[in-house]
């Protein structure tokens, strides 16, 4: 069913908007305590308090769909008296998988230290095992379908690390419940684990954080391995709406303290109409009121990013996936999104962790599982250099990092269409001086 997300300049047009239309409930996104003092909050920020979900009550009289639409165009005759509004269809976002989540997990030795991704990448020193500078461990938050957090190489979960599931976000008092959300201490790992039956969330995890276990030796290690992963659920039988992930990434940002957030997820504007986001609105917000580094995929339309949300965000660092291709070069993947503003990184046939399987890897290809090798290249980096972004005025966190990835990243030809290149982890990292191999 359609409902409504609508940014409201005036907070005080709620309230009247509310009396205004007595067949729709109205719900805030984001509380403030009553003490909150507007005139200090930044415009993202405002945004963000002013957002509401709009849907029609279960009693109303009439056709819901209608009584929509009649609501959205009465929300365009307001935009003079300072209200913005925009339609989504409820569950737009999609994972960013090229092949299908039901693909078998292959038993076989540990992952080649000489697999092409690992020399696309130019990874060799940084899958090492290494020490963080960062007086605290960089909090790396997965918003996706969980993350089996009891598997044997995700042991370093326990440093700081928690679960937190918000399939079950309830509405109480026309506000999201975010007392609702079920806190996991690493610490309990096992005995309230959910696991991850998408097997997507635990893939992405074991590319940034995967350890190698010597009961298991399924893997070497993921790219930032002794950093901290948030395990954030987003995905239960249905797919996320727009407002849900807008509470989960406030929620990682102002709460969890999360310094990098993955997203290997997306979705067309085609889906929804209007021309803003109200996920657009919270990753502003999270990069420039409280510094973090928001990673997306860029979507597997083998299109244009423009028409992608969260790919086409400008606070976002957006990544394209690249393949093996002809003479020991690198090609994007023909079903990768493109665009200027996007970065390559591996996304065809990686093998990384299973959530139904500790003993086995997971092969599964898709711009999901390029964006976490940025994820983690972007935590080491904030990690060996804590005070890259500046906490007191952060700005667009995205052009920080990607200023010092793109310096050191390998080019591809213009017809490929990854406008940045392929990322080049030890040289931005400072542990080899040398380009990328194979290009």
């Amino acid at each position: 069913m359609k409902k409504l997300i609508a940014r409201f300049h005036d907070l005080a047009a709620i309230p009247v908007f509310k009396k205004d239309s007595p067949a729709l409930l109205v719900h805030r996104l984001h509380s403030f305590s009553p003490e909150t003092n507007f005139d200090r909050l930044s415009s993202t920020e405002k945004n963000l308090y002013a957002t509401v979900l709009i849907e029609v009550k279960p009693d109303a009289p009439g056709l819901p769909e209608e009584i929509i639409d009649q609501t959205y165009a009465k929300l365009i005759d307001y935009v003079s008296r300072g209200v913005a509004a925009y339609v989504h269809f409820d569950l737009p976002y999609r994972l960013c998988l090229e092949t299908p989540v039901t693909e078998s997990p292959v038993s076989i030795p540990p992952q080649d230290p000489d697999a092409w991704w690992v020399k696309a990448i130019n990874a060799t020193e940084a899958l090492k095992a290494y020490q963080s500078r960062s007086s605290e461990k960089i909090k790396i938050a997965v918003i996706d379908t969980g993350i089996l957090h009891s598997h044997p190489d995700l042991d370093d979960f326990g440093n700081g690390g928690i679960a937190q599931d918000f399939t079950a976000l309830e509405w109480v008092d026309s506000k999201f419940q975010e007392r609702s959300i079920r806190s996991i201490p690493f610490s309990d790992k096992g005995s309230v684990d959910k696991g991850d039956y998408e097997y997507h969330g635990t893939h992405v995890a074991g590319i940034i954080g995967a350890i190698l276990n010597e009961g298991t030796q399924v893997y070497t290690t993921g790219i930032a391995h002794q950093e901290t992963l948030l395990n954030l659920r987003a995905w239960g039988t249905g797919k996320p709406s727009d407002a849900s992930l807008a509470i989960v990434i406030r929620h990682a940002a102002t709460t969890l303290g999360a310094r990098v957030i993955n997203a290997s997820w997306g979705r067309s504007m085609a889906d929804c109409f209007g021309e803003s986001s109200a996920v657009e609105d919270v990753i502003q917000s999270a990069s420039c009121d409280h510094g973090v580094v928001f990673v997306c995929a860029a979507g597997n339309k083998g299109e244009e990013i423009g028409n992608f949300v969260p790919a086409r965000s400008e606070y976002a660092i957006t990544v394209g996936s690249i393949a093996p291709g002809p003479a020991g070069k690198f090609i994007r993947h023909p079903g990768s999104n493109f665009g200027a503003k996007v970065i390559g990184a591996p996304g065809d046939s990686i093998l990384s962790l299973d959530s139904m399987n500790q003993y086995a890897l997971r092969s599964l290809t898709g711009t999901s599982m390029a964006a976490p090798f940025v994820a983690g290249l972007a935590a080491r980096m904030l990690a060996s250099n804590p005070n890259l972004i500046d906490a007191e005025n952060p700005g667009n966190t995205a052009l920080t990092i990607l200023g010092a990835i793109v310096k050191n990243a390998t080019g591809l030809s213009a017809s490929e269409k990854i406008g940045l290149g392929i990322i080049d982890v030890d040289r931005t990292l400072g542990l080899a001086p040398s380009p990328n191999p194979g290009i």
